[in-house]
């Protein structure tokens, strides 16, 4: 199925994943909790809820399967997904890091748009070849 995406989607996973990772290594050098952390779980849940996005899709486009019906059922999984991973973020900074509670949240909600900052690099670096 993943052998059938358009290049951009690829590129766009490709550039999430590797925002994932530089913000896992600048976390882990400047030492700052809000990035390793808050960023690190938000940008997973980023990347699972988009790669739901197109698996739903796909399921629908390429085989029928689904619906109206199907799609706000895939929308209140991804939605679900988004709340565990700020509840799981905000229950261990309250557990282990008790001072850091709103800047732990604040990094995951800035990981959960991950997906949509690669999709804007993504094109930017498209529309810069473009008027070279």
């Amino acid at each position: 199925m993943f052998d059938q995406v358009d290049k951009d989607i690829k590129k766009i996973f490709k550039v999430s994943v590797l925002l994932l990772v530089v913000g896992i290594i600048v976390g882990i050098v400047t030492l700052r909790m809000e990035i390793y952390f808050g960023l690190t779980i938000g940008s997973i849940v980023s990347i699972i809820n988009a790669y739901m996005l197109y698996v739903a899709i796909y399921n629908l486009v390429q085989y029928g399967v689904g619906g109206k019906k199907q799609m706000h059922l895939e929308y209140t999984k991804r939605l679900g997904i988004t709340s565990v991973g700020l509840l799981l973020v905000i229950y261990v900074s309250k557990m282990f890091f008790p001072t850091m509670i709103l800047n732990n949240a604040f990094g995951a909600i800035v990981g959960i748009f991950n997906f949509k900052i690669s999709m804007y690099i993504v094109k930017f670096i498209k529309f810069k070849r473009k008027e070279s």
